[in-house]
């Protein structure tokens, strides 16, 4: 549903296909389902927070942000992940 909510709002690109559109929320949502399994703790509870996400891309959305927060929240979850998997060991383990 939140997808689809993010795909209402209009294109960087004038008559961007729908696929490119839905890219960045699916990515955005499935880093947030991964990164809550590897997060350790309670911290895990706040990636999964829908009510949380929603609040911080309806400020970005008032802002006039929105096309721009979405793919940069991606980038942050990835380079979370990365640092997360590093920190363990688990990122160069043979």
């Amino acid at each position: 549903m939140l997808v689809g909510v993010l795909l209402a709002a209009p294109p960087l690109v004038p008559a961007e296909p729908l696929w490119s559109q839905a890219f960045a929320p699916v990515v955005l949502v499935g880093l947030l389902r991964l990164l809550a399994r590897i997060v350790p703790g309670r911290i895990a509870a706040w990636f999964e927070d829908r009510l949380l996400l929603t609040a911080a891309l309806a400020a970005a959305g008032a802002a006039g942000l929105l096309a721009y927060a979405v793919p940069a929240a991606g980038i942050a979850l990835i380079a979370a992940g990365i640092g997360l998997s590093w920190r363990r060991g688990e990122i160069t383990s043979a």
